[in-house]
């Protein structure tokens, strides 16, 4: 609670409250919300993305949903600073100023949203009572015209709502309900009277939200009486079935937005976790569940991106998304498309299997080259998940998002805190650096596979790939080893520390250590290039690993499999030196005689011993399954390779954070200062 109310109140400033009495938890709490924003941002854009690039989308419907999704990208936008400042940083205050702009960009995104819902249910009227009509009447200017008014509505009836607002005095220091400006919670803290913009704000809120209500109902109406008057029942499903995306649309926007407003103006006694609930469902319910819902229900979005009703771009994109690797003499687009319409292809995987089968090896090269040589690998993301490949890229951007900032705010604080100028921190420096080499190192192809299914790479930009993956792989099993030792130290000759690590020892053994890992990891491309490879190009991964990729040769691989059992070994040594380590630092920590100094001493080594187990359990099971596994399953071996290269990245920043008193102490009070700023 101290560091969550280490802010100075200000006459000037309003303070934000995410959820009241859980603040020690909200470092956990911002985890499934960064979650629902990421979904929403991606959701939303995709959703984008695919009525822009796609021909048989251009229609009334699909606008008027491109419109939803702008708008509720605008709202998710709009309010992310501050929920995230306040999860995160504990960072609450806000200037009125910047308060009065963040109200009055999330109360216009929220009529536009209500605007934009009339104008589908508009849509959907045409659509079903007059079918004949729709299109001669809802035309592409038509919409465009529609969308014109929708905007000139809302700056109209927004306007004097700024002068309004403008027009009162605020008592500052105050501490609103919510992690963002709501105008119903600011005018409660006013040195005048507030009628005014009260009135106002209930004016719009009955005007705007009301009359678009009361239309989409009437018009559900004259729906339900137009469909009641058809004899045929499938057809009458049919036609309801096309209302189904819409009604779930202006549910999840009305109730929440209906209950918060009532709770707030109506009644003075709801409590705060209450409101805090119901304006987060408010704020994040539409913008999650709306791309959601309509990727689900609408055939033709689903269609897309699945990849089922449009194999030809989604196979194209496999090839083409990166054409820096495939030479251009292959690039025949006709040709390639007038193969890969294939009406018996069901699905995406179909049309990777027949790419990587008959399209691209060996014909191809047979033809072409008189030479069955690969010229390009295939990677492969999730088997028998291709066209959900989109939605799981979600959570793994997370991951890296998760990774590279929590590894640069270590980095950002350990540099600019001279408190933090010692041994110990330089170490998680050095290891953070590595978490960051080896998510960067991946993240290309990755993103390609789950973004575009970009999933072709050229054998020498495999190779470079595998060589920085087991490079950074290799210096941070080395910096674990040091980061022992520098632990040993520290509990075993305590008194001897500071002169035996200093700061020109701890810069020798980082280069040492970088100079380790490139020269045991140097000899992997060369190996690998010297190699044939034939018939198979299918790897086991989204990223290049020497023991997958070796193991495609039709050539003798035996000193490719001697020098890498070489490495894993040197790796192992180094988790065997960690162990003995600990074993010594155990017969120290026994010999102490007090509880309490044992306990303390052993406090210092959790988070190493942490970062030790989420690095070597991965990366010594995926090299069993490997060079040993026989009959391994493929959806194993992908599940234990994320896990080796995402969670230490991932989860290491984290630990330090929560578990080093000094590293959570800084972050947090930069942050905060930061914010105050």
């Amino acid at each position: 609670m101290l560091i969550f109310n280490n802010t100075t109140s200000s006459s000037s400033s309003f303070f934000l409250t995410a959820f009241p009495g859980l603040e020690l938890a909200h470092v956990w709490i911002s985890i499934p919300v960064c979650g629902l924003y990421t979904i929403a941002l991606l959701g939303n854009s995709i959703i984008l993305f695919a009525i822009i690039i796609e021909r048989n989308l251009h229609k009334p419907m699909y606008y008027f949903l491109s419109m939803l999704s702008v708008v509720d990208l605008g709202l998710t936008i709009t309010t992310l600073p501050t929920v995230l400042g306040v999860l995160w940083f504990h960072a609450r205050e806000i200037s009125i100023k910047a308060c009065q702009i963040q109200m009055y960009f999330v109360h216009s995104f929220s009529f536009l949203e209500s605007s934009v819902l009339v104008a589908m249910a508009f849509d959907r009227y045409i659509a079903i009572c007059s079918p004949l009509k729709y299109a001669t009447f809802l035309t592409d200017t038509m919409s465009l015209v529609i969308g014109l008014i929708i905007c000139i509505r809302q700056v109209v009836f927004m306007f004097p709502s700024i002068l309004a607002v403008n027009s009162v005095s605020f008592q500052g220091g105050q501490e609103l309900s919510h992690p963002f400006c709501f105008h119903p919670d600011m005018i409660k803290f006013t040195y005048t009277n507030p009628w005014i913009s009260s009135f106002w704000g209930m004016f719009l809120q009955l005007y705007l939200n009301g009359t678009d209500l009361l239309f989409i109902l009437f018009s559900y109406i004259l729906i339900l009486r137009t469909v009641l008057s058809i004899v045929a029942p499938k057809k009458q499903q049919k036609a309801l079935s096309t209302c189904v995306c819409h009604i779930c649309a202006v549910t999840i926007f009305y109730v929440p937005m209906i209950t918060l407003s009532l709770a707030h103006r109506l009644s003075s006694s709801t409590p705060r976790v209450i409101c805090s609930i119901l304006a987060n469902m408010y704020l994040l319910l539409p913008p999650v569940l709306n791309p959601i819902i309509y990727s689900l229900k609408t055939k033709c979005a689903t269609g897309f991106i699945r990849g089922d009703t449009s194999k030809k771009m989604s196979a194209m994109r496999i090839i083409t998304m990166g054409d820096w690797w495939l030479p251009k003499r292959y690039m025949d687009a006709k040709a390639m498309v007038g193969y890969i319409e294939d009406e018996h292809s069901t699905d995406m995987g179909d049309t990777v299997s027949n790419i990587s089968n008959e399209l691209l090896v060996p014909n191809i090269h047979m033809s072409v080259l008189n030479s069955s040589e690969v010229k390009y690998f295939l990677l492969i993301g999730i088997p028998g998940l291709e066209y959900a490949h989109t939605w799981i890229s979600i959570p793994i951007f997370l991951m890296y998002l998760i990774a590279v900032v929590g590894n640069c705010i270590i980095i950002f604080v350990i540099k600019t805190e001279p408190s933090l100028h010692e041994p110990m921190y330089y170490f998680l420096t050095m290891l953070a650096i590595s978490d960051m080499g080896l998510s960067f190192s991946s993240l290309p192809t990755m993103f390609r596979i789950f973004f575009f299914n970009a999933m072709g790479i050229s054998p020498n930009a495999c190779f470079a790939q595998e060589f920085f993956i087991h490079g950074f792989t290799v210096m941070e099993s080395s910096v674990l080893l040091i980061m022992s030792l520098d632990r040993f130290l520290a509990i075993n000759n305590p008194l001897r520390y500071s002169s035996i690590l200093t700061g020109s020892r701890v810069a020798k053994m980082g280069l040492i250590l970088a100079f380790r890992s490139t020269v045991l990891v140097l000899p992997f491309p060369f190996t690998l290039r010297r190699l044939k490879y034939c018939q198979k190009n299918l790897l086991s991964h989204s990223y290049c690993l020497h023991q997958d990729v070796m193991k495609l040769a039709c050539s003798d691989n035996k000193v490719n499999f001697i020098y890498g059992f070489f490495v894993a070994l040197c790796t192992m040594l180094d988790f065997a030196l960690i162990v003995i380590s600990y074993l010594l630092i155990l017969k120290t920590v026994l010999s102490i005689a007090s509880l309490a100094e044992r306990l303390k001493a052993l406090n210092t080594c959790i988070s190493h011993i942490c970062a030790v187990l989420i690095f070597y359990v991965p990366i010594i099971t995926l090299a069993a399954i490997h060079r040993f596994a026989k009959h391994k399953s493929p959806l194993v071996v992908i599940f234990i390779a994320d896990m080796f290269l995402l969670v230490p990245p991932l989860t290491n920043p984290i630990v330090y954070c929560i578990k080093t008193r000094q590293i959570r102490e800084k972050v947090l009070g930069k942050l905060i200062n930061l914010c105050v700023k």
